[in-house]
């Protein structure tokens, strides 16, 4: 009896040994996590910030985070915590980052086993440092990319978000997913082919000597560019004829709504359903606790002046906040002690930015949320005339000053307009003397970019 069991034991090894020996020996070393980006003209251009007067901070500069997920033999499920990367930055070039970590192996005595190791990751860029602790972004700010969710919180990777309403500084943010093709296969012949979707428990990849094997992402713009234009528009005239010289119209403030100016990006996309199911290649946007979906606010951009009158220092309210100068003041506020900032003619005849910038065509990045877009815009109408008693907003010369409150929808042909993530909006307000008139076109950030298309004015 003895003997028997000898032989059953050793002909175990035997079997034990010869099952190894069918895997190839590559299979079986250590092969690190390596990862590689699709970066189409459009997001290599659309992310670009300045930085210096020369120079610009673009993904290919800056690189990209990562958040894993190690869930051992279990499917992702949202409830673990990044215990495999997290923000992880990832380089530009050959896209390399430290330190480096390796593919579970459950190789062995068992070889290929019946469950094996399953890793999700998740990307966004520009890469963006933060401390541990908090998640809040290093060196801190309140505007673009400010923070994400902790290393030991339980849910979806969140990156947080604040519009920047000034478009030299205003950032775009894009997300990484499974590109449109890619030739990953698991070591069991398991493909990725979910294009648009995360990449969701990943298993350790077939040996490839030409770098298939690497996790390849594809970014998409998370955001909404929206790009608003305005000029004086003289009602029954054509939009090239001027003011009356002794005529200005100054922008008080403008209320849009249909965006949102603070959320959290969720980095897994995948629950971003639909009637029709999941919405691939959709940005999801949350509230900064990941709790619900964000929504439209009101979201007003102002001058900070009232009559022109209510203080004497730039400490006061009497200043720019957002909106573009030239369109806004004109000169001296107070004849006694005097504030004194450009002479600016107003909006005229000529298009400008509405914000702070001198590229009429630079757009600022927005949080899109499904509602529809309106503008509600406040201006003065403001003629001067000796004969009058009353002063105009610079508080020197004598005129009539006429106020004007309108709201409109805003409209791309027949349809409201509403803002979806990786489309640009221009929206073009024409200001006359008894009504606005409003342009509003839309393109695909697509690679290569595309033409506007005007649309014809909308009452």
């Amino acid at each position: 009896m003895k003997k028997v069991l000898i032989l059953a034991a050793a002909a175990l090894a035997l079997a034990a040994c010869a099952k190894q020996q069918e895997i190839p020996a590559e299979e079986t070393q250590p092969m690190a996590v390596g990862f590689d980006a699709y970066l189409n003209r459009a997001v290599t251009k659309a992310i670009s910030q300045p930085t210096t007067a020369t120079s610009t901070t673009t993904l290919l500069t800056s690189g990209f985070g990562i958040f894993a997920y190690y869930t051992d033999n279990e499917n992702y499920s949202g409830s673990s915590i990044p215990n495999f990367m997290y923000n992880q930055e990832v380089n530009t070039a050959a896209w390399t980052y430290s330190p480096v970590k390796y593919w579970p192996n459950e190789y062995g005595d068992k070889a290929i086993a019946e469950e094996s190791d399953r890793i999700s990751f998740f990307a966004y860029g520009p890469y963006k440092a933060a401390e541990i602790a908090t998640g809040k972004v290093t060196p801190a700010t309140t505007k673009g990319i400010i923070g994400f969710t902790r290393n030991n919180y339980s849910g979806d990777p969140l990156v947080k978000y604040v519009v920047d309403m000034n478009p030299a500084s205003s950032l775009d943010l894009v997300w990484g997913r499974q590109p449109a093709s890619n030739a990953f296969e698991a070591f069991d012949g398991t493909t990725y082919d979910q294009e648009g979707l995360p990449w969701l428990n990943v298993r350790r990849p077939k040996y490839s000597a030409d770098g298939k094997e690497k996790v390849k992402f594809q970014f998409d713009h998370a955001l909404a560019a929206l790009n608003v234009q305005i000029d004086a528009f003289v009602d029954g005239t054509t939009a090239s004829t001027a003011l009356d010289t002794k005529t200005n119209i100054f922008v008080r403030s403008i209320t849009f709504t249909g965006f949102a100016t603070e959320g959290a990006l969720n980095l897994n996309n995948i629950a971003a359903t639909g009637s029709t199911g999941t919405k691939v290649g959709t940005a999801l946007w949350e509230s900064f606790n990941g709790d619900n979906l964000v929504t439209g606010e009101e979201v007003t951009i102002y001058d900070g002046r009232k009559d022109g009158r209510e203080g004497t220092t730039a400490a006061s309210n009497e200043k720019v906040t957002g909106l573009n100068p030239v369109i806004v003041q004109k000169g001296v506020y107070h004849s006694t002690s005097p504030l004194t900032i450009p002479n600016h003619a107003g909006v005229t005849n000529t298009a400008v930015n509405l914000f702070d910038s001198d590229t009429e065509t630079a757009p600022i990045y927005v949080i899109p949320t499904g509602d529809e877009v309106t503008v509600t815009i406040a201006y003065d109408v403001e003629t001067a005339d000796d004969n009058l008693a009353t002063y105009l907003s610079d508080g020197s010369v004598h005129g009539s000053s006429i106020s004007n409150v309108i709201t409109k929808a805003v409209m791309v042909s027949t349809t409201p307009m509403v803002l979806m993530n990786g489309n640009v909006y221009t929206i073009k307000l024409h200001l006359g003397m008894n009504s606005v008139k409003i342009d509003a076109a839309v393109t695909e950030w697509a690679e290569g970019g595309s033409a506007e298309v005007d649309l014809p004015a909308n009452n």
